[in-house]
């Protein structure tokens, strides 16, 4: 593995003996080639210490060369360090080339057969390792997320164990070989919220078809001395393998990216038929083996326009509740509908807020005349106080002496309290 081979020529005379300064020599120059360094050291190091690290990309990415193995490799890669040596924990799929690359060639290696296609799946990758006598679970820049909450409540290795158990019964993790890592997609659909199962497919080919809202698939599998993949066909620890699909029609990469380019447009005319013909599409990963691809062009994302827009309705907002992801979709209007079309489990919460918004308005609109509320509602007297004060400080409106129409008025006021100055006070309305 490159990026071990890299850490190894740190090992020098002149930097045994100081394990903080050779290591700070190591964070310093990864990051200068855009990969961040987490370690489970604290404090003082040892000679001896037996560590944890995962080395994963910046955010931003911009300039990053992506045919630097050690750039592909490092996708929440973890390592172990240990008496002056560097072994492979957990070894994640490659990252995918983020930086401006030419689609025509893209294209030419595509024809000539250079790539499997996958189907980007909406689920959390996670990579199971054997550390310290124990399974544990690394997620892209974490080493150790096995006892962390993931949903609810659930850690990790809980919501792990829960959906194995039920959806694959002759699972069990003494199935899996310490030798080895396992990287899964992990989807709950409690916190996978689009839900993929309200669609009638009309493909024939039964992997294409998703089964449940919950799963588990397997997306790779590491001999870890050797830090080569293993065929997962060959894998048999009874959970379904992740496997490359053949696109209809499909003969080139501008066709698979138009797929991409009107996914939502495609997914939004089935919401607004109730006519769902075909399974949700989130983009797809051309991956490639051959020795005559550039390192740079191995590993491509083609991500669809539903999945970005899911990303930014959802995802954005994962660490919320349900009623502060709901009211702030709610006040983003220019992304109210699509959050509406994709998450439509939410409506009766949002056609409740909407309701409670407009009885706000026509209270502002009674305060603005002279008048008393017109509702009983102390929630809605509450907004209705704070959005009149300062409405009237901004915009100077007197109904009575005012020619502004009172429709005109109200309509002002509805786009008034899409603010995030008033979340709290509409969090409140909703959880009432």
């Amino acid at each position: 593995m490159n990026t071990i081979k890299f850490l190894q020529s740190f090992e020098t005379d002149s930097n045994k003996g100081s394990p903080a300064i050779k290591f700070s020599k190591i964070r310093k120059e990864l990051y200068a080639k855009g990969v961040c360094w987490t370690d489970s050291v604290n404090g003082n190091f040892a000679e001896n210490d037996h560590f944890r690290v995962v080395l994963y990309l910046k955010k931003n990415t911009q300039g990053i060369d992506f045919n630097n193995p050690i750039i592909t490799e490092c996708n929440g890669l973890v390592l172990s360090y240990f008496n002056n040596d560097w072994s492979a924990l957990a070894v994640p799929p490659v990252n995918c080339t983020k930086s401006k690359i030419s689609m025509h060639q893209v294209d030419k290696f595509y024809k000539e057969g250079k790539y499997q296609i996958y189907e980007v799946l909406d689920a959390t990758m996670i990579t199971m390792y054997y550390y310290n006598n124990n399974w544990r679970i690394a997620s892209c820049k974490g080493f150790d997320v096995t006892d962390y909450e993931f949903i609810n409540g659930q850690s990790y290795m809980d919501t792990f164990l829960s959906i194995a158990t039920t959806k694959y019964p002759e699972f069990s993790l003494n199935h899996l070989d310490d030798k080895y890592c396992y990287t899964f997609a992990l989807r709950s659909a409690e916190f996978h919220k689009f839900n993929e199962t309200k669609h009638e497919f009309t493909e024939s080919t039964p992997e294409l078809v998703y089964q449940s809202n919950t799963y588990i698939k397997l997306i790779k599998v590491v001999q870890l001395e050797s830090t080569t993949d293993v065929d997962i066909n060959w894998i048999n620890i009874n959970i379904p393998v992740y496997q490359p699909v053949e696109v209809k029609n499909a003969h080139s990469v501008p066709i698979l990216m138009n797929y991409a380019k009107h996914a939502y447009v495609k997914y939004s005319k089935g919401y607004e038929t109730n006519n769902f013909k075909f399974k949700p599409l989130y983009g797809y990963i051309l991956r490639s083996t051959a020795s005559t691809v550039p390192k740079s062009y191995k590993n491509i994302m083609i991500s669809s326009s539903l999945y970005a827009t899911i990303k930014k309705g959802l995802y954005a907002t994962s660490n919320e509740n349900d009623i502060q992801m709901i009211v702030n979709m709610f006040i983003d209007q220019k992304r109210k509908m699509q959050f509406k079309v994709l998450f439509d489990q939410y409506l009766p919460e949002f056609n409740k807020l909407e309701a409670m918004v407009l009885n706000t308005c026509e209270d502002v609109v009674s305060l603005i005349q002279g008048n008393p509320h017109v509702t009983d509602d102390i929630h809605v007297q509450n907004l209705a106080n704070k959005v009149f004060h300062y409405f009237q400080h901004d915009h100077d409106i007197n109904q009575q002496e005012s020619s502004v129409s009172r429709e005109t008025t109200i309509s002002l006021l509805y786009d008034y309290i899409h603010s995030s100055d008033y979340t709290k006070e509409l969090s409140t309305l909703l959880a009432v």
